[in-house]
């Protein structure tokens, strides 16, 4: 089969060559346990940091904000569940259009006497009136994420962020705001202090990094971890690091950030290119305004997954939901009904997301191909 083109970045990223050979260069030269007092721990501890150090400089903040995990879900899953140690259960703020680990946390917290209030998106964007309806004395987490995975659009969060601490000054009790962005970092300028955020999630595949690394900011000290292991990342997140990961992450960061403005001039032109390309039957769901330009979902009059599978067939790599999910299109339907989108075109979306290593001319072939198998239909 002639491969013609990957088109699902949003999923994983290849690894970079200088990331794996990072990888494979700390994982030879500090082997040695970073809690370790001995020589080689001590240099593995002392590497450790130096990191932390540099990815906290990228990202403008401190390095004690900085908690090493094994991913994103992991970084939703220590401040979701930090909420268990609560005496008394409140109220958490959730978007219907969160990542499946985000949504997933509700059935958990019900259980445990917490209520979930779960957000609308119309058009794929958080209503701030809507958010500010839904704060009570009772509110202790909410949770937007900055980028949408399934659509790819974006939440003004400084504004979200003001509705919040605007109310905190109202009853004088803070409510902890958390923003999965692990689609935004390397994609998209990136602030978090002005955001103002508690803390946000990430994963380094990506970025060009491994699998299974990621990092949490957060800068809520009460924060506790339900997973206490040896102590290691300051209590929040126990076990041995993996150092080669870390570091990998490091340099696929690095190398992303300086990539980036090169990077979102071509996807964009790749994304006007596609736009303009595509025909009736094809529906494009993903707005112009306020998207990242690395992601267009579409809706033919195929299934999704029918769809997928002939792209497939042609060369092309796409996907019908989050493959984070091991159900993405009942994953991906969910988004889009929270949406709003008719339940026609929920059935039959599939995600295009662009990377630098696209081509203009992968890019019309991958549209001709969507125009010929939805009039195939």
């Amino acid at each position: 089969m002639q491969m013609n083109g990957y088109f699902d970045h949003a999923a994983t990223t290849k690894p970079s060559q200088a990331a794996l050979a990072r990888y494979q260069e700390v994982a030879r030269t500090y082997w040695g346990n970073p809690s370790a007092k001995y020589p080689e721990g001590q240099r593995a501890h002392t590497l450790l940091e130096e990191i932390r150090t540099s990815i906290a400089t990228m990202l403008a903040i401190l390095p004690n904000e900085l908690i090493f995990t094994s991913g994103a879900t992991e970084a939703n899953d220590i401040i979701f569940q930090s909420l268990l140690w609560r005496l008394n259960p409140g109220e958490v703020i959730i978007s219907g259009i969160e990542h499946s680990s985000v949504i997933q946390q509700q059935r958990l917290l019900e259980q445990r006497g917490w209520k979930v209030i779960t957000l609308r998106a119309p058009n794929g964007f958080v209503q701030g009136e809507e958010l500010a309806k839904a704060l009570t004395p009772q509110t202790r987490l909410v949770s937007i994420m900055s980028l949408n995975n399934a659509v790819g659009t974006l939440q003004n969060m400084s504004i979200l962020t003001q509705i919040v601490r605007q109310y905190e000054q109202t009853t004088q009790r803070p409510i902890h705001f958390h923003s999965d962005a692990t689609q935004h970092l390397g994609k998209l300028p990136i602030s978090l202090h002005e955001w103002d955020v508690d803390s946000a999630s990430f994963s380094a595949h990506k970025f060009h990094g491994p699998r299974g690394v990621g990092f949490l900011y957060n800068r809520n000290q009460g924060v506790e971890n339900l997973s206490r292991g040896g102590g290691q990342e300051g209590g929040l997140r126990g076990g041995t690091e993996n150092l080669a990961g870390i570091a990998a992450m490091e340099v696929a960061l690095k190398e992303t950030l300086q990539n980036q403005a090169e990077a979102i001039q071509h996807v964009t032109e790749l994304n006007t290119l596609l736009r303009n390309e595509l025909a009736p039957p094809v529906t494009i769901l993903t707005p112009k305004k306020n998207a990242s330009p690395y992601i267009i979902t579409v809706a033919t009059p195929l299934p999704a997954e029918v769809a997928v599978r002939m792209l497939s067939d042609r060369g092309f790599s796409v996907s019908s939901g989050s493959a984070c999910s091991s159900n993405a299109r009942s994953k991906g339907e969910r988004v889009l009904e929270v949406m709003d989108i008719n339940p026609h075109d929920r059935s039959g979306a599939i995600r295009i997301s662009f990377g630098l290593e696209n081509s203009v001319e992968e890019t019309r072939n991958l549209a001709q191909a969507i125009n010929q198998i939805a009039k195939e239909m």
